[in-house]
């Protein structure tokens, strides 16, 4: 009986041994990576999920941490406010079934508010009186949804998630010490397992009771400090114990709670979680983590190791934690936090660690290749050759001299391994040239150029292949391509001009036909099986269509691939894939923009066995998607070594196992088995930021009214339109692999795919309403589609609410209104200004109509004027007829008033030129006080008849003074005219002279010098003006009241005219008066010239000497003096008035023949028949008005000389002006005076005679008058000039002289008479014996010869004309 008790446990032990060893062969290995998101490096005591899948970490002092994978917040303790943690130093967490975070401390508890992103507190009371200090080890949850926290010495608390207050549960035995409560674990019937220093308690929903475990027992016989509780997916219960290893309760003996005891460690396990594949994982204080089977042996202890890249960080595991997703995450004391993540890394790797012999010897991989033994050969740039053992996992360096495999190498910088067709290893190296393995050898053989007769010519070597006649190829650095004829033995060279150019080859290729294709740095060379032929060039792109530089770049070939079709792909240096079609030669090219494809630089080139093509390169793997026709990349964030991989360091095992080497080891590919994240990462709002400053908290200032992680919905004022969201997808497999994608609805149409980047910013948004979505996609780009959004208001200023809008419109039809208003009243204004100014307009443009009336009738009293003042004045001065007394006196009335009619028709006149401001000065030197005396000497006989006494009173003799006499009589005139009319019968007016001793200020010359004057002052003893009128009585048309109308001029005008002359002779008038006393005048002028223009002195102008003409040398002695062979002159009189050219007829006709014309049509035509001797004209005529026909006199040369002389009642300058341009000699303005008008006439014609004896006379210049026009200057030098040019032509006469001039001979004859006074004939005959006179005087030629020269054809005849002209024959002139 006793044998097989033993039999059997020898079996149990046999088959426990077997299992031992079964687990231990198919352990998983755990690699954990550390986390680096500045999370501490204090211990960290406790990790959980909540249930939108985030991880809350909590560490003892440094509070909780809420990580979002690519975003982490942490919240601690804050001093004043009761809405942070109680204590940064975090015992546990715990998440409920309501998703609340309960987070106990060495304080108390608190719990998270999601809503206002805060922790609220819990209150614990002990009876009445609240606790200010618990230390919470434990919290669960009862089926109540009641919270059981269990405390380190104040027991077992329940609290109410209501009122977050806490209550004390009964422990039943109740413990005499304080019992530290370590863990609380609820079971699947609803039962909550106590942990304590006690042992184990039960809770059943109102007390916890104290249970006896069975079958295992301390060494001591206490109870067991229980540390941690779990229960296994199989119901099991697992207990950590303080120092007694792990018990175990089976599943089917809960009920009874025998344990069994399995002494793993003898320190505090602290936590403990069921792995994914079912294992126990026991995290303890200082003895790392061990991993267990479910029947309590261990599979593996990990332990803290330096050299161990992915090993834990720490023995002391304080927490351990299995999330959704499998991960396992592990926080350690003063190592942070680590996971281990199955798919975290997609590829296997070897590679080379730092004092650890069973590794790579050397990190850069540049060829990988398996012998039949599943043994891999890595060839290494630096490190050689190693071996590894896949079966047993161990390496093997060949450079180690003691290693079983091959010896012999010493080349450590291996570029290539190859393997021919007989099992036999070829090796090429950088600088040692190749090394040959024999098969079964264990020898290596080098061969170099000194040991192969010179036939190899580059110790450089970097590829091999092999054809199918057994040759292998041999591809060197700069010196070409070889081969090696296995038949013979024997190396050879390639002579081939392409490889003479340095081209570098990186790899050789014999495709399925036997072709050899060569890499090279110049481009793809190829050349045909057993083909005689040099071999060709391959172009990528042609010569044509290539830039230099690109092309350069393309013809760097680096890698070459056949793949089971029979395409060969062309790896380049920088210009990506190329696939070349070998049968229809089609040339494909793959990169970044057409494929996805993130590799540049293709270094290696090969195939899976589902025919997926894989390239590495300098942006880590890639693969060909088939479906899609697109590259999937893959880096270091995927779990490869290095994105770097070395050139052709790629390989295939039979089992489909790619491999490739870069410059940090080797990565193993599985294709069949890479794993790809399928989880959609949710995503949620981190932060909103204002300004780039945080407005997450709830207060009154801020947007939310909620935590941002919970807002729908976000009102931003005006000042707020600057603003940055914050989001974070929770995906923790690489999580800085995730991909963010948004756009604002409302300013945005397409999504910003934006890698990477956990924010949006958004500057000066314009009010409205806007929509924020965003989505996120994880590691292996896969999007979670339903994106997480906030809606964001954006508020108008409160200038531009609608309440503002509606003020603005109110306003703007407020002030619409009073603009209509007031433009309404601005228009009646206009208006009223507008008919102001028309009425002003009309009065003024009545008032010049008046006055233009009054003009034109004083132009045509002018005339009456002249018939009446002339007939006047010959009666009165007639010495034939004698008149009675009475009958003189009455015509001395009758001219005294023609007079004061002419002078009031000349005072408005002045008006009508002051008006228009036609007034020109004529400035003089005269004696002031004889001028004066003279005007005043005018009004005696009026004084005399009105016996009033006329005084004039000064000291001075005489003044000298500079101004315009014809103004300075007008204003003296008026002046005294006005005080006889004011002044009664028997009154005095008084006229003074005197010079200012002081002088005076003149503002018209300057304000403020003193100047010397004269006064001229005339005072009278009217009956004066009051003050408030004499301040407007030199305004225009005013007028005195209670005056009779005749004082100060009934017109209104005269004493404005006086004003204006005043002013215009720079001076000052200044009226004084006293009412019934009398008013004086005072007239104040500036003595000297110096205040007037040039141009306003007037000029004497003479009749003979203000043109000049110049006649020619050649005729200058040929005229003599013309005298006059008539005896009277003929007029032509142009006159529309009847009776005035009567009259003008009838007083001319003794001295002159007068012909009459009505108007200047008719005068013109006399003119042209009669060619008058003087022309006398009226201005104002029908049909052609005087100016007109003045013109068309002067420009026709037949009537061009003749002198004009206008009458006219237009006394303006500028007609005065238009009159003398015009060509009138003399322009007198009516009524005229007849003794003048014959004056004129004779002085006319005197001028001319001067002209034709200036002509004769002088001999170089002639002065000729102004009124000679310029068209007779030019006739009489032509004429002169042609005489002599032509003189000694006989044949020359009038005829030809009138050709010569375009005239008729009648024409002709007229002019040259009216000019000279001689016929034309005449003239000739003149001018040919002055110049016969002048060759005789000046010549040695004979009177005969002389005769000839001056055109005459008989000298009797010549002799007989001298004679006459000169009075003496020419033989007497030139005897003498």
């Amino acid at each position: 009986m006793k044998s097989l008790k033993w039999l059997f446990k020898l079996t149990a032990l046999f088959l426990g041994l077997v299992q031992v060893g079964y687990s231990q062969n198919n352990e998983v290995e755990y690699s954990f990576v550390d986390i680096d998101k500045n999370i501490t490096q204090k211990a960290i005591s406790t990790i959980v999920q909540d249930q939108n899948g985030i991880i809350w970490i909590g560490a003892y002092g440094a509070g909780i941490y809420k990580n979002y994978s690519a975003d982490l917040i942490s919240y601690r303790q804050e001093f004043q406010n009761p809405n942070s943690l109680n204590s940064s130093l975090v015992q546990k967490a715990f998440v409920d079934s309501n998703n609340r975070v309960w987070v106990g401390t060495e304080v108390g508890l608190n719990v998270y508010d999601e809503n206002h992103d805060h922790f609220n507190r819990v209150i614990f009371y002990e009876g009445e009186k609240a606790l200010e200090k618990v230390v919470v080890r434990a919290i669960a949850e009862t089926d109540g949804g009641k919270i059981l926290v269990g405390t380190s010495s104040h027991g077992l608390y329940e609290v109410d998630p209501k009122n977050l207050t806490g209550k004390s549960v009964a422990i039943d035995p109740r413990p005499s010490d304080p019992i530290r409560i370590r863990c609380l674990t609820k079971r699947p019937d609803g039962k909550i397992l106590m942990g304590t220093s006690n042992g184990l308690y039960e809770y059943d929903g109102n007390q916890a009771k104290s249970v006896v475990l069975k079958g295992a027992v301390t060494d001591n016989g206490a109870p067991f400090g229980i540390e941690t509780i779990l229960i296994d997916d199989s119901g099991s219960l697992w207990m950590g114990t303080f120092s007694d290893g792990l018990l175990k309760v089976e599943s089917g003996a809960m009920n009874t709670y025998s344990a069994t005891r399995f002494r793993i460690t003898d320190v505090r396990i602290f936590t403990m979680v069921q792995a994914p594949d079912g294992k126990i994982l026991c995290g303890t204080e200082n003895d790392g983590l061990f991993v267990l089977a479910k029947d309590g042996s261990v599979v593996k202890n990990y332990r803290y190791d330096k050299f161990e890249v992915n090993g834990i960080q720490s023995n002391s595991i304080w927490s351990l934690f299995v999330d959704d997703q499998d991960r396992i995450w592990m926080g350690s004391y003063n190592a942070g936090v680590s996971v281990y993540d199955k798919q975290y890394d997609k590829f296997k790797d070897l590679e080379s660690i730092q004092n650890v012999h069973n590794s790579l010897q050397s990190s850069s991989v540049t060829s990988i290749i398996k012998d039949k033994k599943n043994r891999l050969w890595i060839g290494m740039d630096g490190g050689g050759i190693d071996v590894y053992d896949l079966e047993r996992k161990k390496f093997h360096h060949l450079i180690d001299p003691n290693n079983q495999i091959a010896q012999g190498l010493t080349g450590l910088d291996v570029q290539n391994l190859f393997l021919d067709s007989g099992g036999n290893l070829w090796v090429a190296t950088w600088n040692s040239g190749m090394y040959y393995l024999p098969q079964g050898s264990k020898t290596f053989k080098h061969f170099e150029i000194t040991n192969v007769e010179g036939r190899l010519r580059s110790y450089r070597v970097m590829s091999f292949a092999e054809d199918i006649d057994g040759v292998v190829w041999i591809g060197t650095s700069s010196s070409g391509l070889h081969y090696f004829d296995t038949k013979t033995d024997e190396f050879g060279y390639v002579p081939d001009n392409l490889f003479k150019c340095e081209a570098e080859i990186r790899k050789v290729l014999v495709d399925r036909e036997n072709t050899v294709w060569v890499a090279t740095n110049r481009g793809l060379l190829k050349r045909e099986h057993n083909s005689n032929k040099p071999f060709s060039k391959l172009d990528l792109v042609a010569e044509e269509k290539g830039i230099p530089a690109e092309k350069a770049m393309i013809d760097m070939i680096v890698s070459l691939f056949e793949d089971r079709y029979g395409n060969l792909w062309i790896g380049t240096d920088g210009a990506g894939l190329w696939k070349y079609d070998t049968r229809s030669h089609k040339i494909d090219w793959y990169n970044s923009s057409s494929a996805n494809l993130k590799q540049e630089t293709i270094s290696n080139i090969i195939e899976s066995d589902d025919g997926t093509l894989w390239v590495g390169g300098n942006n880590g793997l890639s693969y060909l998607d088939k479906d899609s026709g697109r590259f999937v990349n893959f880096d270091t964030n995927d779990g490869l070594l290095s994105d770097d991989f070395n050139f052709n360091a790629a390989f295939k095992d039979e089992g489909g196992t790619l491999y490739f080497g870069n410059y940090k080891g080797i990565n193993i590919v599985e294709p069949d088995q890479i794993a790809i994240n399928e989880s959609r990462p949710p995503i949620y709002f981190t932060n909103f930021k204002v300004y780039n400053k945080a407005s997450n908290d709830i207060n009154e200032t801020s947007p939310f009214k909620e935590a941002i992680g919970k807002s729908q919905h976000v009102t931003l004022n005006h000042k707020q339109s600057v603003f940055t969201v914050e989001y974070a997808g929770v995906n923790y497999t690489r999580p800085e692999k995730n991909q963010y994608a948004y756009y604002l609805e409302g300013l945005e149409e397409t999504w910003n795919f934006v890698g990477n980047t956990t924010s949006a910013h958004y500057t000066n948004l314009s009010p409205g309403d806007y929509t924020f979505m965003v989505k996120a996609s994880n590691n292996d780009g896969v999007w979670n589609e339903d994106v997480k959004a906030l809606k964001i208001t954006v508020l108008p200023p409160w200038w531009k609410t609608n309440w503002a809008i509606c003020t603005y419109i109110l306003l703007l039809g407020l002030f619409s209104f009073l603009g209509y208003r007031l433009i309404r009243e601005r228009v009646r204004e206009k208006r009223m200004i507008q008919f102001e100014r028309a009425k002003r307009l009309q009065e003024e443009e009545l008032n010049n109509r008046k006055i233009q009336f009054f003009t034109n009738i004083s132009h045509e009293f002018r005339t009456p004027l002249t018939l009446i003042l002339n007939p006047l004045e010959s009666i009165m001065t007639s010495n034939e007829i004698k008149l009675p007394k009475n009958i003189k006196e009455k015509l001395h009335t009758v001219r005294k008033n023609t007079g004061r009619l002419k002078r009031l028709i000349d005072e408005l006149m002045d008006f009508r030129k002051l008006q228009l401001n036609k007034f020109s000065l004529k400035v003089s030197k005269f004696d002031g006080v004889a001028f004066t005396k003279e005007i005043t000497d005018h009004f005696n006989e009026e004084a005399a008849l009105k016996n009033i006494a006329l005084l004039f009173d000064t000291e001075e003799t005489d003044i000298e003074l500079w101004s315009d006499q014809g103004m300075l009589e007008k204003v003296l005139f008026n002046i005294l005219s006005n005080a006889f009319k004011i002044t009664p019968d028997n009154g005095t007016i008084t006229v003074g002279v005197t010079i200012c001793k002081d002088g005076k200020k003149f503002p018209l010359i300057d304000e403020n010098q003193v100047i010397k004057a004269i006064e001229i002052s005339i005072e009278d003893t009217g009956s004066g003006i009051s003050q408030e009128e004499v301040k407007s009585v030199f305004e225009r048309f005013y007028q005195v009241k209670n005056m009779n109308s005749q004082y100060y001029g009934g017109t209104g005008i005269g004493l404005e005219v006086v004003k204006s002359f005043v002013d215009l002779l720079k001076g000052i008038v200044v009226v004084e008066s006293e009412e019934t006393v009398g008013t004086k005048f005072r007239v104040f002028l500036p003595l000297g010239k110096d205040h007037f223009n040039d141009d306003e002195f007037m000029r004497r102008e003479s009749v003979a000497t203000n043109g000049e003409f110049s006649v020619p040398e050649a005729a200058t002695e040929l005229l003599g003096t013309f005298k006059d062979v008539g005896s009277k002159k003929t007029v032509l009189v142009v006159e529309d008035n009847t009776e005035l050219r009567a009259y003008l007829k009838q007083e001319l006709k003794s001295d002159y023949h007068i012909i009459e014309a009505a108007n200047g049509q008719m005068g013109l035509d006399a003119a042209n028949k009669r060619l008058p001797d003087l022309i006398i004209t009226d201005v104002v005529m029908p049909e052609m008005n005087g100016f007109e026909f003045s013109e068309a006199l002067k420009s026709d040369l037949k009537t061009s000389h003749i002198p004009l002389l206008m009458l006219t009642a237009k006394t303006m300058n500028e007609d005065w002006v238009m009159g003398i341009d015009s060509g009138a000699d003399v322009y007198l303005s009516k009524p005229f005076d007849m003794t003048v008008l014959r004056s004129q006439l004779k002085r006319l014609l005197k001028s001319r005679q001067i002209l034709l004896d200036k002509l004769g006379n002088d001999t170089n210049n002639v002065k000729i008058p102004e009124n000679t026009t310029t068209l007779d200057k030019n006739f009489i030098a032509r004429v002169i000039d042609y005489i002599v040019e032509n003189v000694a032509d006989e044949n020359l006469n009038v005829e030809l002289l009138a050709e010569e001039l375009n005239l008729s001979r009648s024409q002709l004859y007229r002019k040259i008479k009216a000019l000279t006074g001689f016929t034309a004939n005449e003239f000739l005959r003149k001018i040919r014996l002055e110049k016969a006179k002048e060759m005789i005087e000046n010549g040695d030629a004979s009177i005969s010869e002389v005769c000839f020269k001056v055109g005459f054809s008989s000298p009797s005849y010549f002799t007989k004309c001298f004679k006459t002209h000169f009075g003496m024959l020419p033989t007497e002139l030139k005897q003498g």
